[in-house]
């Protein structure tokens, strides 16, 4: 006989069920200019600043919160069991931090203490789907004072390039390129994209922008 376990709000809705893993914190910690490195492509002056998270897991969700820098997640990999998330930082003064959060699926208890309560439920395959040892992920309606939030990023910067015809002292039609790049900033518990002059272009033959898709999670207390 197979059995299973619903949660469900006072309001009705469904909050868990046994049949679909709910995420929860696995992993948190923070970067800073200690751990930050710097790439130089040939023949730039300077480089790119970069930081990067690795994590092994099943099928990890990284939530960030940016101080006084402008990351975006640029780069994600997997080998195995093994994840690595990579961020450009668009912006790092001194005394920059990203703190994150790491949420996965939870995986069967293993050195559980001789003493203490837990609740744990599995799926009829066998599954750990919850874990009450693990905080779950919260994803707010909406944002209230006095919480902490993070925000999870699709992998890319935020850019957008325009592109205008002139004409050069020849009489001959050329184009010229404006483009910027980004991350994401937070001012108080609000996050928003911040995009900043580069040369590096597209070359697009139109107008394009783009932001990454996101979002909020609820990291109080975590």
């Amino acid at each position: 006989m197979t059995f299973g376990a619903i949660i469900n709000h006072p309001d009705g809705a469904r909050q868990f069920d046994t049949e679909h893993p709910a995420l929860c914190l696995r992993a948190k910690g923070q970067l800073n200019q200690s751990v930050a490195y710097q790439q130089v492509p040939p023949g730039m002056v300077g480089g790119y600043w970069f930081a990067k998270v690795s994590y092994t897991g099943i099928a990890p969700v990284i939530a960030i919160r940016p101080t006084d820098c402008s990351p975006a997640l640029v780069n994600t990999s997997r080998n195995g069991d093994n994840f690595e998330f990579i961020f450009r930082l668009f912006r790092n003064p001194a005394g920059w931090k990203l703190d994150w959060w790491i949420f996965d699926l939870p995986a069967a208890p293993t050195n559980l203490p001789a003493t203490g309560h837990a609740l744990v439920f599995w799926d009829a395959e066998g599954n750990v789907t919850f874990d009450s040892r693990y905080p779950p992920m919260k994803m707010p309606k909406s944002i209230v004072a006095g919480k902490t939030y993070a925000i999870a990023l699709s992998t890319g910067a935020a850019y957008r390039e325009t592109v205008e015809m002139e004409v050069d002292t020849f009489g001959n039609p050329i184009a010229v390129w404006t483009t910027q790049v980004g991350g994401i900033e937070r001012t108080g518990e609000s996050f928003d994209f911040v995009l900043r002059d580069t040369f590096d272009h597209f070359y697009s033959t139109y107008d394009v922008e783009h932001a990454p898709n996101w979002f909020i999670v609820d990291v109080t207390n975590l």
